[in-house]
């Protein structure tokens, strides 16, 4: 089994697992203590039911279970945890009660063995997005108002919903009431950080932060859920089988860049392999560090290939006009025209409330103009080179800028492989979103991944040793298997018909590379399932964009019409094995546990990988076919 969670997850730590409990209509899973896919006849009402405490840096402290108990009968179940974190400092309890009538009732206590401090510590329950994005929702206010709303559609960059006591909503003809208490709770749109849900939370960010807690100040929550109503049919979740439909676009197939910066090139071995010297570059270079130009000629490493950069320039106005003046020069000097060019002061890099503080001296918009005096043979871009989630607070001028840009990283706030994968149902929301805050703008994502390149939100990503699911760490073990190779699948099918002209999925090597070097040999290099897709997606490049769709099966597809044929990736974003039916005969090469071994050898495994031609097949989890339909067949 180990060596089964090295190929699918690259960790030897097992993934987490959930008991699934029900008693009448009311059912949900128990995942490392928490309550999660809260369904009521079938119907998500309620995406999760947690109670993390994150520290200062907006890092989630680790519990470890001490104590627990499941009472589960036909008509009732009773859930009890104690816990405490890995380093003892904080002990408590989560109790959940629930019953067939359609009621829950979770209580948390909890209190720090020593005086700390916390960002935030206690419940937070999350609702899901389909059904409820542009819906209605009735707040209940401590004095007993009610104020009648509705989600967001389009994504909020402030919270849409403050001093919260209570919510109601419905998801087509089931509801529920949700009633808080020991806390003023409010809401934010988690889709700003690409999580598939909306937040309800304590304590307000209103509040400073971060804030003590005494030792032995006991913490004390309280939640009550009522559901009601009956679907017209009955829901059971994702399908065990696709079928797989695709239809045209009016869209190109987009270009897909290697994201590069300093100790992320090619290792040793590497060289000449097929397809990738010819992949964009996407450059970042931190312009207030000295010799920058000659560090991005060592980025690139002579790759034949354009050239786009992402820099990091000085808050001071006059500075970063002439570190953008002196990298031209050093450049032209070097023979490096780039194409597309983002410049960002380096304050810009933390994150900031919209209606708190924001940076003095140089701004984004600052950048764009002396970006275009210094490159005026460069398109030059808005916007981030962090997530969404500042660009939504912050948007580019689109009078100034010639496209628009921001990452995301899938592991901000948790990091188990359900949330991960529940990302990629955020990411069309986040790209409709940023369109629309710059439209008709080309919109050209920088690194978009699982791990985080950077934490806007505390001093640092957070180290990841032991490789392991941690939120907010920049190496996700997960990423060099076969579970980050069709997260990539899935992330591409995101951006279908949302206008996305390129994006960055990894880098030659390092945290996000689709190689690293072989550890048998010192002269080798070892293929990662990354490096397949990446040269799968590079064969459909500016073709023929299809819509592709597998309705609920957890079957991520992409698809484009080349010259002579139709090119596909499938994969399974499941931990379950699932069949998939194509429109027509396909020749097709499955990679999976069993030939990642052959895979990570051969450059040209696709090629040489023995095929099968047929109109359909089976997939394990984490799995993926590539395939090819001849023109005549389609």
């Amino acid at each position: 089994m180990t060596s089964e969670n090295v190929s699918l997850f690259g960790t030897p730590q097992p993934p987490a697992t959930a008991r699934s409990l029900s008693c009448g209509p009311l059912s949900f899973s128990l995942e490392d203590g928490a309550l999660r896919t809260i369904r009521w006849h079938g119907i998500e009402l309620v995406r999760a039911i947690n109670y993390p405490a994150r520290d200062p840096d907006w890092g989630t402290m680790t519990y470890v279970t001490t104590e627990e108990t499941v009472d589960a009968g036909p008509e009732r179940i009773v859930y009890l945890r104690r816990f405490e974190t890995t380093d003892g400092i904080i002990a408590g309890q989560f109790r959940a009660s629930a019953d067939a009538s359609g009621k829950i009732l979770v209580e948390l206590s909890l209190a720090p063995e020593r005086d700390i401090t916390a960002n935030r510590i206690g419940f937070t329950i999350l609702h899901p997005i389909a059904g409820l994005a542009g819906h209605p929702l009735s707040i209940a206010h401590k004095d007993g108002s009610i104020e009648h709303t509705t989600f967001p559609e389009r994504i909020s960059p402030a919270q849409p919903a403050t001093g919260i006591s209570g919510l109601a909503y419905s998801i087509e003809e089931c509801s529920v009431e949700i009633a808080m208490s020991g806390e003023v709770f409010e809401m934010e749109d988690q889709r700003n950080w690409s999580d598939a849900s909306f937040k309800t939370y304590c304590r307000p960010l209103s509040l400073p932060f971060p804030f003590p807690v005494a030792a032995g100040e006991r913490i004390e929550q309280r939640i009550e859920l009522s559901f009601a109503g009956r679907p017209v049919s009955a829901k059971n979740g994702s399908a065990s089988w696709g079928k797989i439909d695709w239809s045209d676009l009016d869209e190109p197939f987009p270009d897909f860049a290697l994201a590069v910066e300093t100790g992320w090139t090619l290792p040793d071995g590497a060289s000449g392999l097929p397809d990738l010297e010819s992949a964009r570059r996407l450059v970042r270079v931190d312009l207030r560090s000295a010799k920058a130009g000659q560090v991005l000629n060592r980025c690139l490493e002579g790759a034949k290939a354009p050239v786009d950069l992402e820099l990091v320039i000085s808050d001071d106005i006059d500075a970063m006009a002439r570190q953008l003046t002196s990298l031209a020069k050093e450049l032209g000097e070097l023979g490096i025209h780039p194409e597309h060019v983002m410049a960002l002061p380096a304050a810009y890099l933390s994150s900031y409330q919209p209606d708190g503080a924001w940076p003095t001296g140089a701004t984004p918009g600052g950048a764009a103009r002396a970006a275009r005096a210094a490159f005026p043979g460069a398109r030059i871009g808005g916007g981030m080179l962090t997530n969404f989630t500042e660009f939504n607070r912050l948007p580019p001028d689109p009078v100034i800028v010639d496209f628009i840009t921001h990452g995301t990283t899938a592991i901000v706030h948790a990091a188990d492989d359900l949330s991960v994968i529940e990302t990629l149902e955020a990411l069309p929301h986040i790209f409709h979103s940023a369109q629309a805050l710059a439209p008709g703008k080309p919109y050209r994502l920088g690194l978009v991944s699982i791990g985080a390149r950077t934490n806007p939100y505390g001093s640092s990503v957070a180290s990841n040793p032991g490789q392991v699911r941690k939120p907010l760490a920049m190496s996700d073990p997960r990423h060099k298997a076969l579970f980050g190779a069709a997260f990539m699948v899935g992330a591409v099918e995101a951006t279908q018909g949302c206008g996305v002209a390129a994006m960055a999925l990894g880098a030659p090597s390092g945290p996000f590379g689709i190689i690293e070097p072989d550890p048998s040999s010192a002269n080798r290099a070892r293929l990662l399932p990354a490096f397949h897709v990446m040269r799968a997606l590079h064969e459909m490049k500016g073709g023929q964009r299809l819509k592709s769709s597998s309705a609920d099966s957890g079957l991520r597809v992409v698809a484009a019409h080349v010259p002579d044929a139709t090119l596909f990736l499938i994969a399974n974003t499941t931990n379950e094995n699932r069949e998939f039916v194509l429109p027509a005969p396909a020749s097709m090469r499955w990679l999976d546990a069993q030939c990642i071994g052959d895979a990570a050898a051969d450059p040209r495994w696709l090629l040489h990988a023995g095929g099968t031609r047929k109109a359909g097949g089976h997939l394990p989890p984490y799995a993926l076919v590539f395939g090819r339909i001849e023109a005549e067949e389609i």
